[in-house]
């Protein structure tokens, strides 16, 4: 009789397909949200944000391309991410007084990228039996 056994090897890799698939679902919706909204106003340019929009946006467009950065630079991309995602509510609860918890559904996939960069190349077991 076979035994079902799960090395962390196999627990590894589908945690980064998970993260992977959480990453290209998100930019999916994003995706599909901004062409909903018209994509960029035509007319107006991103010289007339004022500093907190300015630093919303910025945070925004560090915070996807950081998780398809992930995909193979785990550590930086998630790092990456979840720093664009602290300074967006670092400005959002400055600028409105609250903050928008919603955003943090992309901080999901970075956290379990962040996971596997730090099982890969700091958890004791890789320490252990690599040397």
């Amino acid at each position: 009789m076979k035994t079902f056994y799960m090395s962390s090897t196999n627990i590894l890799n589908a945690v980064r397909w998970v993260a992977r698939t959480n990453t290209v679902l998100l930019i999916i919706i994003v995706v599909i949200l901004f062409i909903e909204q018209g994509g960029l106003p035509t007319g107006e340019h991103f010289s007339g944000l004022k500093l907190t929009e300015a630093l919303i946006m910025g945070s925004t467009f560090f915070a996807f391309p950081g998780l398809l950065i992930a995909w193979k630079w785990e550590g930086f991309g998630a790092i990456l991410t979840i720093a664009a995602l602290i300074t967006f509510s670092t400005v959002d609860y400055f600028s409105s007084g609250g903050v928008l918890w919603n955003i943090w559904v992309v901080g999901i996939p970075a956290l379990l990228f962040l996971f596997c960069w730090w099982h890969t190349n700091y958890s004791r077991y890789n320490r252990i039996y690599r040397s």
